[in-house]
């Protein structure tokens, strides 16, 4: 159980991705995801304050969204083998709201003519930013656009290059509603197999 002091925090964290009390209140109230709003909670806070660490190193708040992209849609599908980490991650953005999906795709261009980008290459995008530390300690090859960055993107073995105007916030918020829309539809039959 959330004890009453992390309830005003989490309360607090989710109010900005909610329309209405009802529907804050109702999220908040379930008992049965809290280990869900927690993590959510907490790897989103862990990849806030790593400016506190080193300042703009968007590979580490990256790897952190991924990972909770990854672990919430592990446990709403009740998988707890090891592996199929990408693929949750890119089931994770795949079942995100169509109008965020959108709004996700739109700070992506693609310097190559005939291709177009899709949700799926976005998920494989991000999650190969998580892999290169997780597996590499490679933390710098990316920025999300800031004042201080232009993100531009140029990855040499796939022979394009990307600019993305996409930042952190942005990112931030499509992965917290995309947590909150898996968190929301969780069923809790199908974890009692």
């Amino acid at each position: 159980m959330i004890d009453r002091f992390d309830q005003k925090k989490i309360r607090s964290f989710y109010e900005k991705y909610f329309q209405t009390e009802e529907g804050l209140n109702k999220f908040i109230e379930r008992s049965d995801t809290e280990h869900m709003k927690l993590l959510v909670y907490w790897l989103v806070g862990i990849a806030d304050s790593q400016e506190l660490v080193v300042e703009n190193r968007s590979g580490l708040k990256i790897f952190f969204m991924i990972v909770l992209a990854e672990s919430i849609a592990k446990m709403a599908d009740n998988y707890k083998e090891e592996g199929l980490s990408r693929k949750y991650a890119k089931d994770f953005f795949k079942n995100a709201d169509t109008d965020d999906q959108k709004n996700l795709l739109e700070k992506f261009i693609y310097t190559k003519k005939d291709s177009s980008l899709n949700i799926d290459y976005i998920a494989d995008f991000f999650y190969s930013i998580r892999c290169d530390l997780a597996h590499n300690g490679i933390f710098w090859r990316f920025f999300f656009n800031s004042d201080v960055h232009d993100a531009t993107v140029s990855i040499k073995s796939a022979n394009f290059g990307l600019s993305v105007m996409l930042k952190y916030d942005d990112f931030k918020y499509f992965i917290v509603k995309t947590a909150i829309k898996f968190i929301n539809e969780y069923n809790t039959s199908i974890c009692q197999k």
